[in-house]
């Protein structure tokens, strides 16, 4: 029991990271948002898919498509 209460409390937090970095991509606060995205390995959070998207979407909202396609390669790699 105690296992299915971890790993349902890490879903819930990348739930939670995922849509801070989405809401802060949306409101251009992007330097928070990569705070968070680096912060989750510590707080026990994988980011996946998601994670990234709302991030990579700001960028490319921004105009930062260098950056963005830059992301992209790194994801890759990892």
């Amino acid at each position: 029991m105690a296992s299915w209460r971890c790993k349902t409390l890490d879903i819930v937090l990348t739930l939670m990271c995922n849509y801070l970095i989405s809401s802060l991509g949306a409101v251009v606060k992007l330097e928070e948002a990569v705070k968070v995205l680096k912060g989750m390995g510590r707080a026990g959070c994988i980011s996946d898919l998601e994670s990234y998207t709302g991030f990579i979407a700001a960028m490319c909202t921004l105009r930062r498509t260098v950056d963005a396609v830059e992301l992209m390669k790194q994801m890759a790699e990892s």
